[in-house]
C-alpha cells in the first residue's frame, strides 16, 4: 500500500490529534500575564482553544509512522466543534476545503 494515496485521511487523523508535538521555546520564557513575547516557538503541532477550552484550530506538520513527510496543514472548527475549513500543503500540492454547518463541502481547491 502506498501511504501517499491515503494522505487526506492520514493528514486529517494526524491533525485531529494522532501526532503529539512538544512546544519548545527557543528564546526567553514568557507568559500571557507578563506580556513578554517569545521570539520563536518550534513545534510539529499547535492547538488553539477558545475561552471554554474547546479546540478551535490545529496547525500541524505530521509524519507517518515510517517517517514519510505528510506536509503541513491548518484545520479550523466552529464553536460547536464542526470542521469548517482545512488548508494543507503536501508533496502533491496545496489543498483547501470549506464546509457549511452541516458538514457539506462549500468549496474545494483543487
Amino acid at each position: 500500500m502506498d501511504i501517499r494515496s491515503h494522505l487526506p485521511a492520514l493528514f486529517a487523523g494526524a491533525v485531529a490529534g494522532a501526532v503529539a508535538g512538544a512546544i519548545i521555546p527557543a528564546a526567553r520564557t514568557a507568559t500571557a500575564e507578563t506580556g513578554v513575547v517569545h521570539d520563536e516557538v518550534v513545534t510539529r503541532r499547535l492547538v488553539v482553544v477558545d475561552a471554554a477550552g474547546k479546540q478551535r484550530a490545529v496547525i500541524a506538520a505530521p509524519a507517518a509512522p515510517d517517517g514519510v513527510d505528510l506536509g503541513v496543514g491548518l484545520v479550523l472548527t466552529d464553536a460547536t466543534g464542526k470542521l469548517r475549513a482545512s488548508l494543507g500543503v503536501a508533496f502533491s500540492g496545496p489543498h483547501l476545503s470549506l464546509y457549511d454547518s452541516a458538514g457539506s463541502t462549500l468549496a474545494e481547491l483543487p
